[in-house]
């Protein structure tokens, strides 16, 4: 009986340890991991075309989906992006930003919402640009092209209409899809600094943690666009319309989906083209500001307006240091002595109003044993000790509320200039 207990146990754990051998444990996790994102998996649907009134947008589902549309890939690719492309709807699907191997949750870039389940035809194909073209029933047509840079960071999406009778177009600007993140790095994705954006002349609208929707979040902004786009911990997708626009509308479609869509007023012309610059790689405000065309605007490092400010100053001093110094270390180091010199004369008041409060915290004490059933005379005795003795029972507190905000600053420049973590990001 002992014996056959042995047996067992020898036999038991051998398979054990040739299962661990053959499925490591990250490897069944991973496995788990991948079943889960594909139970989870939803497909992203666009609504019908609307009017572009000024009204909030209604909650809507997403449409059934043309299921005998055959959908073909194509890539283009340069040395900075990776963008792929699908016939279905002739939409731009996913980017990869090749420095630093990372993958927006953006996707359906510029898709025309008629059209979003619609077999295009592959017109062209090159090393830089593609076209895609779709026949309507009616006899017009309907051509979308992209054209990526040679050399950064942007590419050119242009809509084309041709013979068509519409008075208000919806077009979305693009789809957030958050499970689209791939669950390998979720690290280096810290959700609550995901953020989708709209700027326009009138001011700036920003949605932190962006990475569940609700519709309390359907809104829509009867105002002409300069740029929308979403952003995570270092890196962003802008996209800049070079067309007018009547209205942008935040749209919901499910808990990990949104949609931002834009209403363009048709021009009753024949054939219309519709024009963007669309960036999809870091958050280098010198980057941006190198190509013209306002996208450094997308970046900000507080909502608030004079904090973001010092923030933008204290990123420019830094890089400033960086052309001198190319060590990011050394700079972090040198900035951090040149703010605490700054701030020293402000310490140091405030480290002297501590030292007379605790002078007088014996008298203090005396006071309020001899007047503790006269609480007006003690306030006037402790208001007549502080004049006397120069004190301000501030003082010591103040001075560090003033220095907050630079201390505050300096950790959100820091905290998102992927420059200092590298090109090797994606690879941690």
């Amino acid at each position: 009986m002992e014996r056959r207990i042995l047996t067992a146990f020898i036999l038991s754990s051998i398979v054990l340890f040739t299962w661990s051998v053959i499925f490591p444990r990250s490897k069944v996790k991973e496995m788990s991991n991948q079943m889960q994102l594909l139970e989870n998996k939803e497909d992203i649907k666009v609504i019908d075309m609307v009017g572009a009134t000024a009204i909030p947008p209604v909650a809507f589902e997403p449409e059934t989906t043309t299921d005998n549309v055959q959908e073909e890939s194509k890539t283009l690719e340069n040395s900075h992006l990776l963008a792929e492309f699908s016939s279905k709807g002739g939409a731009l699907t996913k980017v990869t930003i090749k420095p630093y191997d990372v993958t927006l949750p953006v996707t359906g870039i510029l898709v025309l919402s008629d059209y979003v389940d619609q077999a295009f035809k592959l017109e062209s194909i090159d090393t830089n640009s593609i076209v895609y073209v779709y026949q309507t029933p009616e006899g017009g047509k309907v051509r979308k092209s992209y054209t990526l840079s040679e050399d950064d960071y942007t590419l050119r999406a242009e809509v084309e209409l041709q013979n068509l009778k519409k008075e208000d177009i919806k077009m979305a600007a693009f789809l957030l899809d958050i499970d689209r993140l791939d669950i390998t790095k979720t690290d280096h994705h810290d959700q609550s600094l995901f953020e989708y954006f709209v700027i326009s002349p009138q001011g700036n609208q920003r949605k932190a943690g962006a990475s569940k929707f609700s519709q309390k979040e359907a809104k829509s902004y009867a105002e002409p666009v300069e740029l929308v786009g979403f952003r995570d911990h270092y890196f962003s997708m802008i996209l800049k319309p070079d067309f007018k626009t009547e209205q942008v509308s935040i749209d919901p479609i499910n808990e990990k989906n949104l949609k931002v869509a834009m209403y363009v007023k048709s021009e009753g012309e024949a054939n219309t083209i519709y024009s963007s610059t669309v960036y999809f790689g870091p958050q280098e405000l010198d980057l941006l500001k190198k190509y013209k065309l306002g996208l450094e605007k997308a970046v900000a490092f507080s909502d608030w307006g004079w904090l973001d400010a010092l923030g933008k100053g204290i990123y420019a001093m830094l890089h400033w240091m960086h052309k001198i110094i190319p060590n990011w270390g050394v700079c972090i180091i040198l900035i951090s002595f040149i703010i605490y010199g700054a701030m020293y004369p402000l310490t140091m008041q405030g480290m002297a109003s501590m030292k007379r409060m605790q002078a007088i915290q014996p008298i203090m004490t005396k006071l309020r044993e001899q007047h503790k059933n006269n609480p007006q005379r003690l306030n006037k005795e402790i208001m007549e000790l502080y004049k006397e003795h120069r004190v301000n029972p501030m003082g010591g507190c103040l001075p560090l509320v003033l220095q907050m905000p630079i201390f505050v600053s300096l950790y959100q420049v820091l905290w998102r200039s992927v420059e200092i973590v590298g090109k090797k990001y994606g690879s941690f």
